[in-house]
């Protein structure tokens, strides 16, 4: 409890003051998940997306994992229908984009994981991009990792569908060469 600047504690008093910094900086890093739970979020594991047609031969799923058969290369391909938290229909003002994936050779071409933020209108079925996330543009890493995409968009579902467009790529099938996707979320930061 705080009064006049006091927290009172088990052996009296304490200045606010002299609490630690470490107590500090633990409550703002347990702040944010509350701010998300309080604005709505959205996830979804990458295996439990719909697979297209076109890459049913050469994907693998494991757990939340998406990724490739063993030996095959090109493209995996999958979409993730996005619903909304709110039960109003109102915006949920999402505005970061987190995905979790591994892409091992990181800023090289041989891996890639691609994933794109759609929405398609409701009555005439045109689709637009709002946000994508490359792996490409970071280092890589044979160990998953997770990294936020900035969105700057006023999510409208009364008169949009939205959906989130997976692909991974990779041009060669030798071991240690194998992109997968887990996990994506939608999320609003504030601070």
């Amino acid at each position: 409890m705080t009064l006049n600047g006091v927290i009172a504690g088990r052996s009296g008093a304490v200045p606010v003051f002299l609490i630690p910094n470490r107590m500090i900086l633990m409550a703002l890093l347990f702040l944010p998940a509350t701010l998300l739970h309080a604005a709505g979020f959205w996830s979804t594991a990458a295996s439990a997306c719909v697979i297209d047609e076109a890459s049913v031969s050469k994907f693998a799923a494991s757990g939340a994992q998406l990724n490739f058969l063993a030996g095959q290369t090109g493209q995996v391909v999958a979409r993730c229908n996005i619903t909304n938290p709110l039960d109003s229909g109102g915006n949920p003002n999402w505005n970061i984009l987190q995905v979790t994936y591994k892409d091992q050779d990181g800023t090289a071409t041989a891996n890639q994981v691609l994933v794109t933020l759609k929405r398609v209108h409701v009555t005439d079925g045109v689709s637009s991009t709002i946000a994508t996330f490359n792996s490409n543009g970071y280092s890589g890493s044979s160990l998953s990792q997770s990294k936020l995409q900035a969105v700057s968009h006023t999510f409208d579902f009364l008169n949009y569908a939205y959906y989130i467009e997976i692909v991974l790529s990779r041009s060669s099938a030798v071991a240690g060469n194998d992109p997968a996707l887990y996990r994506v979320g939608l999320f609003r930061f504030t601070l």
